[in-house]
């Protein structure tokens, strides 16, 4: 028995001393173990289009390898494609709203990725320095970013062709959005200001100053010129494209907003704030409508397109979908877990 116990004792050893000598294996080069599971070694980010029909996780290997990004089909959870990224880190991720193309920021760069043909990836923001926010025009046709120097440019989404830079923030721009007409980028900045850019003009319109902290997330109505934005200050204002004072804060807030959205209809806003907190306010009023908890931080919403239904997701790529008549949670679901359907937003 002795002889035996040390034969396994030295052949042990020798298996672990292999092992340290040789590495871990390496990754699978596929990214799922079927379509909807995610591999245990990435972390993903998540982004959703703004009808909240197509999901995009980003899958971070590690160990320097590059990134790929993964297109769902959110009601069936259909894995429409696999794009890869030329970069080992994605710190930012935007969809256009149509579902077409991806827009993954390194970085160093924007690598536009599209989702239908075989089209190669196109890069834009070459040396502006990490990106820090993107956000497609309502009609597809542009994207913008704000990089760590501060500037923020405009960029046709088909061509990749530089439209426009700004670089009047003093700090950088952390919340963009486009208006409802395509015309307009708004730019919320650490120095607490809000800036309004003129998209075709590549003109800068008018500055905003309401704000007592670093504005974080801004949303535009889908019917009018009225837009929100929350900062760190725990404000929601509300304002007006066209006046240069804000027409009205809404009150109840008790924590920074992470995530803002509006229902198609313009009826109802959505806040998500850092207590996992869900607010559903009435926009025209500026009053409360409801109030929800989800399980996990908030890092996004979507109305679903008939305005009924919300879809409220986490950072690890969860997500829940809620009635808004009723609020409550109809369901819930993970683009990091296979199995099961997912309700039709």
């Amino acid at each position: 028995m002795g002889s035996l116990a040390n034969r396994l004792w030295f052949l042990a050893l020798a298996a672990f001393t292999l092992a340290a000598l040789v590495g871990p294996a390496p990754a699978q080069p596929n990214l799922f173990a079927r379509p909807g599971e995610l591999n245990p070694n990435s972390f993903p980010k998540i982004t959703y289009s703004a009808d909240g029909r197509t999901a995009a996780v980003v899958y971070t290997p590690g160990q320097g390898r590059d990134c790929s990004v993964a297109v769902f089909d959110v009601e069936s959870r259909r894995l429409r494609k696999s794009l890869a990224v030329e970069s080992p880190e994605v710190v930012g991720l935007a969809i256009s709203p149509n579902g077409a193309q991806v827009a993954a920021a390194g970085t160093s760069d924007v690598q536009l990725l599209g989702v239908e043909g075989n089209r190669s990836p196109r890069s834009v923001a070459a040396g502006r320095g990490p990106m820090l926010a993107l956000a497609y025009s309502p009609n597809a046709q542009y994207i913008a970013a704000s990089a760590s120097d501060s500037s923020v440019a405009i960029y046709s989404a088909e061509s990749g062709r530089t439209m426009a830079v700004f670089t009047d923030h003093g700090l950088p721009v952390r919340a963009l959005a486009f208006t409802h007409d395509n015309m307009t980028l708004l730019a919320g900045s650490d120095d607490q200001s809000i800036s309004l850019y003129d998209v075709q003009g590549g003109r800068s319109l008018r500055t905003l100053r309401g704000h007592r902290g670093p504005v974080r997330a801004i949303v535009a109505s889908p019917v009018d010129r009225e837009f929100v934005s929350a900062g760190d200050d725990r404000e929601l204002i509300m304002w007006h494209e066209w006046r240069k004072s804000a027409v009205r804060e809404l009150d109840g807030l008790q924590d920074e907003v992470q995530a803002l959205a509006y229902s198609p209809d313009g009826r109802y806003l959505l806040s998500g704030d850092g207590r996992n907190r869900i607010i559903l306010w009435h926009a025209p009023s500026g009053t409360r409508a409801g109030m929800m908890t989800a399980d996990d931080p908030i890092a996004e919403l979507r109305f679903g397109a008939d305005g009924k239904t919300f879809l409220s997701a986490a950072p690890d790529a969860s997500f829940r979908v809620w009635d808004v008549l009723t609020r409550k949670s109809l369901q819930a679901g993970s683009f990091a877990r296979a199995g099961g359907g997912l309700l039709s937003l």
